[in-house]
């Protein structure tokens, strides 16, 4: 039997079929899941979640969304190395990570990932006009290429800690 959709995982499964709606079938693989868990994937593939927020009224978005977003380029490379995380502004989940991400102009994408007691560590933000040609995607490449030589320290540290004189998963 099929399990219902969290709250979260149904605003995430409204968010892409809107988008889809709008923009085509053409997009970065957006989970169809609550933030918690794209952030839950992210860490288990040891990869860094990016976080788009979707603001539909705002004038750059389909600008953003159609010349940069889902551009095939940019839509290979965030495919290959990114668990990806979309909200709307008007949805709930998308409201409440814009706040948590201090995301104060649109379009808005960030990297994070999940540190220790449920917390979210952002490590990239990317927003406005920087997203509205191709730095948006030299921000995310420059990024990547700045944490890859400490990419498996990022995460070993995040996934163990040392407890009782051995390594223990938290």
């Amino acid at each position: 039997s099929v399990l219902p959709l969290s709250q979260g995982g149904a605003e995430a499964d409204d968010f892409v079929r809107t988008f889809e709606r709008e923009y085509g079938h053409h997009h970065p693989e957006f989970q169809r899941s609550s933030f918690l868990d794209a952030l839950r994937k992210a860490n288990d593939e040891f990869m860094f979640l990016l976080v788009y927020i979707h603001s539909p009224d705002h004038e750059h978005t389909p600008l953003f969304v159609q010349q940069t977003l889902c551009t095939d380029f940019v839509v290979d490379f965030i495919n290959n190395n990114f668990v990806v995380w979309g909200g709307s502004i008007r949805a709930n989940e998308g409201f409440r990570m814009s706040n948590t991400l201090k995301a104060s102009t649109f379009p808005f994408c960030a990297v994070v990932m999940a540190s220790s007691n449920q917390r979210v560590t952002l490590l990239q933000q990317v927003s406005n006009k920087s997203m509205l040609d191709f730095n948006f995607f030299y921000d995310l490449a420059f990024f990547l290429f700045l944490t890859s030589e400490n990419i498996c320290l990022f995460f070993l540290f995040n996934h163990y800690s040392w407890k009782d004189h051995g390594l223990v998963r938290t």
